[in-house]
C-alpha cells in the first residue's frame, strides 16, 4: 500500500506573536486575509522561528521594539487553512509566540491595512482566523495579556 493513501499536503512554517501593550492585543490587517490577525507571517528556508518572527515584525512594524526579557515562545499548532486561504491541500504548523510592547512609536508598513490595539472584551465580535482567535483567547485566559 505505501503511501498512495496518504494525503499529500503543502506544509507552510509560520512565526507569529501576541504583542502586548498595557493589557491590550496589537492586532493587524493585511491585504491578504480578512479580518484581524497577530503579527508574523512565513518563515524562510534556514530561519528558525524567532529570526523569522524578528524578521516579519521588523517588515510589517518597522521601528516596533519589544521588551527583551518578556520575549517567550509559547507552543507550536498545526491546522488546516482558514476559509480564506485559497490552497485546501495546504497545512500550517505555527509557532506562536508572545511579547511586551515597549510602546506605540513604530510604522506600519504597507504590507499592511491598519492595526488596533483590542481589550479581552473587544475581540469578542472581530473576524479572526481561527488560529489568530484560538491564540488571543488562550492568552488572555493564561494571562500572557497583562
Amino acid at each position: 500500500m505505501g503511501d498512495a493513501l496518504l494525503p499529500s499536503y503543502s506544509i507552510h512554517h509560520c512565526s507569529g506573536a501576541l504583542l502586548h501593550y498595557h493589557g491590550q492585543a496589537l492586532l493587524v490587517q493585511n491585504h491578504k486575509w480578512d479580518g484581524w490577525i497577530v503579527p508574523g507571517g512565513h518563515i524562510e528556508p534556514g530561519e528558525s522561528p524567532l529570526d523569522a518572527l524578528v524578521r516579519e515584525l521588523g517588515e510589517e512594524l518597522p521601528g516596533l521594539r519589544m521588551v527583551q526579557e518578556s520575549i517567550c515562545f509559547w507552543g507550536i499548532k498545526t491546522k488546516p487553512p482558514s476559509r480564506d486561504y485559497q490552497d485546501d491541500n495546504a497545512m500550517f504548523v505555527f509557532y506562536d509566540f508572545a511579547a511586551r510592547i515597549v510602546d506605540l512609536d513604530f510604522i506600519p508598513s504597507p504590507e499592511l491595512r491598519g492595526y488596533a490595539l483590542f481589550s479581552a472584551e473587544q475581540t469578542r465580535g472581530l473576524r479572526m482566523p481561527d488560529g489568530a482567535e484560538q491564540m488571543v483567547r488562550r492568552a488572555i485566559a493564561d494571562g500572557v495579556v497583562r
